[in-house]
């Protein structure tokens, strides 16, 4: 009901409110939170004057927190004057309310500018014209169902019950009501009754609820939570975390939403935080929601206890925070979350550089350029003694909750919930250029998943490799979830998560015990005070694609390579130098190696010369777009592929994840200090020849060769199926060499030129062998001859074998000729008797003699005419006396 300004109403009571409560009405106007004034009701006649036009609120007020709302009477209520504008509640109407709210605007309803609805837990006084607005955009539609309203509305409720279920709201089952308050009013904040949230547009957009886009910061869904989250988060708000703690439920409505993940930056910048020792005072608004996200994450997310922040809010209500001093701050938010878990989360908290800061009255900041000036400045005193009891009672809980800091739920790509979500959609990146799964962004272990549930236990550390590459360390295994340092003493002193991982300086490598950290708590040594445990001292495993001879790392390189240009500029060949700049001709060119990176198709690229790793920070088309790095860790993989199609090979090399864009000496050799650069693969420029740079890696790089020419004739290897085996597992041997010369090439290119003429006779046998029936003693005698060959045999007597292959064809069409003719053989049997027995009695050793030969070409070139004629007799004589004589 609006009362017009200067105008009255009558408001008719029918009961006085109940001991304990008070019944007012309350004259608002436009989108203001509150009335300039209360006016008590009491049983009858109650005149109401508006000096302004106002909206009609009646509030209905318990002042007894031991009383029951539902226990309350119903009072009837009666208004004269004023005029019914109409408002929405959808704890009463349904959608098709609304629209007969709208169908009666010639009389009178919905014609102010402010319209008001009223949900379970929320009181919106919003621009009318802006609700409308969304529903004749279609925006209360949804995956082709009409949503309306209430569809909306529903949603503003779910973030309350988001944020109310960690205070066990059943226990207040009937005891309160109490509504917040929402204006679009203008700004983005939150105060006393309610919240500020300057728009309509997607606050009351259906699909803005259920699904967002990428890259899009958790929309206003995001604002809407943090904002109401500030009237929840008092019990567990640390100082300084004003900004931080009500991220949570964000991060919480966010992921539950379905389409996205947290909003959180990568978990790196909290690993290099801790690796340089900084503490809970260094932490920014991100870092600090970051540790209320992972707690959130394992205990509630995964289930391993799913009553954690219920239970931590209970312990806060018996005994609140009091900033002024940790021991009553953060370190008891660490000890009551030991207390809720059951577990002992010091290796957590200490992480997050709970217990490095001693000092009376030290700043504490919001370490935001905005909420600091903001913000009154404060500080809080800390002591050692405090931190030892924090400790003590967290030590108490003999499980301890280890490896929780490495919990992150972008790791790996992770199935969409969102409602209306396709089979196999993944959730995408709520921060543009996050994307979940980009282990360049995010690291290479801790998954959430990988942590286990309430019921089933994480994964177990399994390292199976581990290699050290100056000061970087590489592992392979299965089962991490993150990687751990200690120092001498049994101090944690560096956390990573990514595969390789570079020991800072001031770390003593022969103090040092480095872990495996699994998800379900475990960890395994596998460096420890200076060299790298026993068990894991093996090579590493990579997929090699573009088949190149691969260095395991710089101490032994192998496989050295210049790099050429595959097209030539004026008549002439570039070369890359050993900066990438290009250098005309051989005697410029630098020397590089290639190690194998953690997946298929990536490796690292080092320059001999420089000694540095060839990397990138940013991926476009442009000139000089490499640079280089000496921390094997810190330098980025490349996919290199290899390009074959007939006579033409080459490879193309580009930023790993990053096929669109390859090396290139973007602008032209002539350009001056041109290093390399990125355009187009399709580019005739972007296409590389990867040359052997000394005899070694020429042999491995033939070896490799000669590997994949016997697995592509493993199926015709039937006679020399042994002779086969045997050079596979020589080339296996052979591809673990360190050296090699000339002499070695020649060979191998020998002993691939024999398998090529041995696989050609083998092949030529197992076609024919089927069709053939006088020369049956020289097949089975060559194919004996074929399976009797061993790799240091298979040298010799080639020009034999290929005389033999050439006599095969020969001896073979005798037989076929043979065969076509039985049948016709009358009077020339003898004939054709002898020549079967000549060709039956071949076998290699006269396949190819002369005089055998001879005797073949002698019948080959009489039998024909011998044959014709016998064909000829053959014919009936019909009385005819010539044909007597001639026969």
């Amino acid at each position: 009901i609006t009362i017009p300004e200067k105008e009255l109403a009558l408001v008719f009571v029918g009961e006085e409110a109940p001991a304990g409560c008070a019944l007012n009405a309350e004259l608002v106007q436009g989108k203001n939170t509150t009335g300039d004034k209360l006016i008590a009701l009491h049983k009858g006649l109650n005149v109401v004057y508006a000096n302004d036009a106002s909206h009609l609120y009646i509030n209905y007020v318990m002042n007894d927190t031991n009383l029951k709302y539902t226990e309350q009477p119903q009072i009837s209520i009666h208004v004269e004057g004023g005029r019914a504008n109409g408002y929405f509640d959808a704890t009463k109407m349904q959608n098709q309310d609304w629209d007969n709210l709208e169908n009666l605007k010639p009389y009178g309803f919905f014609t102010d500018d402010v319209i008001r609805l009223k949900s379970k837990h929320t009181i919106h006084s919003l621009s009318l014209r802006g609700v409308e607005e969304q529903q004749r955009n279609g925006n209360w539609n949804y995956n082709g169902q009409y949503k309306g309203i209430t569809g909306v509305l529903s949603k503003w409720d779910w973030v309350h019950e988001i944020e109310q279920d960690f205070f066990k709201p059943e226990q207040f089952a009937d005891r309160f009501n109490c509504l917040m308050f929402s204006t679009d009013a203008s700004g983005l904040y939150a105060f006393p009754y309610g919240t500020f949230i300057g728009t309509v547009s997607t606050t009351f957009s259906y699909p803005e609820w259920v699904k967002g886009s990428g890259g899009d910061n958790g929309g206003n869904l995001w604002a809407v939570v943090h904002e109401t989250g500030h009237h929840y988060q008092k019990l567990f708000n640390l100082s300084r975390c004003l900004e931080s703690s009500n991220n949570l439920w964000s991060n919480i409505a966010v992921w539950k939403r379905g389409a996205s993940v947290s909003r959180l930056d990568a978990p790196q910048k909290l690993f290099n935080r801790f690796n340089r020792h900084q503490t809970w005072f260094d932490m920014d608004l991100g870092d600090r929601t970051r540790m209320y996200w992972q707690l959130w994450l394992y205990y509630v997310e995964l289930g391993h206890k799913p009553t954690f922040f219920r239970d931590l809010f209970a312990k806060f209500r018996e005994q609140p925070i009091d900033s002024r001093e940790a021991k009553s701050d953060y370190l008891r938010f660490a000890r009551f979350c030991s207390e809720a878990a059951g577990e002992d989360l010091t290796e957590f908290f200490t992480f997050y550089g709970f217990f490095d800061k001693v000092g009376n009255n030290l700043p504490l900041k919001y370490n935001d350029g905005f909420y600091d000036k903001v913000y009154a400045p404060t500080t809080i005193s800390v002591s050692q003694a405090d931190i030892d009891d924090c400790k003590a009672a967290m030590a108490q809980y003999s499980k301890k909750a280890k490896n929780l800091m490495f919990i992150d739920e972008r790791i790996r790509k992770t199935p969409a919930t969102y409602e209306g979500h396709q089979p196999g959609e993944t959730r995408w990146a709520t921060i543009g250029g996050l994307n979940p799964g980009d282990n360049r962004v995010f690291g290479d272990v801790g998954h959430y998943t990988d942590f286990g549930t309430g019921t089933e236990p994480g994964t177990t550390a399994q390292p199976e490799a581990v290699r050290l590459e100056g000061r970087s360390l590489r592992v392979q295994g299965k089962g991490a979830v993150g990687y751990k340092v200690y120092n001498a003493q049994g101090q944690l002193v560096m956390v990573a998560n990514r595969h390789a991982f570079t020991i800072p300086a001031e770390l003593d490598l022969s103090q040092i015990t480095v872990t495996v950290a699994g998800g379900d708590g475990g960890e395994v040594e596998i460096f420890k005070n200076g060299k790298i445990v026993d068990a894991y001292n093996q090579p590493l495993k990579f997929d090699n694609p573009a088949g190149l001879t691969v260095s395991t790392g710089t101490d032994h390189p192998m496989g050295k390579y210049v790099i050429r240009n595959y097209r030539m500029f004026d008549g002439k060949y570039y070369y890359a130098d050993a900066q990438t700049r290009p250098t005309e001709g051989r005697s410029g060119a630098g020397e590089y190696i290639f190690v194998g990176g953690k997946n298929s198709g990536d490796y690292h690229i080092y320059s001999l010369a420089t000694q540095r790793w060839a990397t990138y920070s940013n991926v476009r088309d442009g000139r000089n777009m490499l640079s280089w790095t000496d921390d094997f860790a810190a330098s980025q993989p490349w996919n290199i592929e290899h390009v074959q199609n007939g006579t033409t090979s080459y490879y193309n090399i580009s930023p790993a994840g990053a096929r669109a864009h390859a090396w290139n000496w973007h602008g032209g050799v002539g350009v001056t200090q041109n290093s390399m650069g990125f355009y187009s693969p399709d580019d005739a420029n972007s296409h590389w020849e990867l040359i052997p740079a000394d005899a070694l890696t020429e042999y491995l790089a033939l070896v490799k060769h000669a590997d994949s020419v016997l697995v592509r004739d493993a199926a015709k290897a039937v006679s020399t199926h042994s002779y086969h085996q045997a050079f596979r597992a020589h080339l296996a041997t052979e591809s673990q060499r360190t050296t090699a010369t000339q002499a070695d090439i020649d060979l191998l290119k020998s002993q691939l030129a024999a398998w090529d003429v041995w696989r050609t006779a083998d092949s030529t046998l197992q076609a024919d062998a089927a069709s053939v029936q006088h020369i049956q003693p020289f097949l089975n005698d060559f194919k004996a001859k074929l399976a009797a060959l061993t790799l240091a045999s298979s040298t010799q007597g080639l020009e034999e074998a290929q005389e033999l292959i050439k006599a095969w064809h020969t001896w073979k069409k005798a037989d076929e000729v043979l065969v076509r003719d039985a049948q016709k053989v009358k009077h020339s049997r003898p004939f054709y008797n002898a020549f079967t027995a000549l060709v039956t009695s071949t076998q290699t050793t006269n396949a190819t003699q002369p005089a055998h030969v001879a005797a073949l070409n002698q019948r080959l070139l009489t039998w024909p005419v011998w044959r014709g004629a016998d064909s000829l007799v053959q014919i009936p004589p019909y009385n005819d006396p010539l044909n007597t004589k001639f026969r």
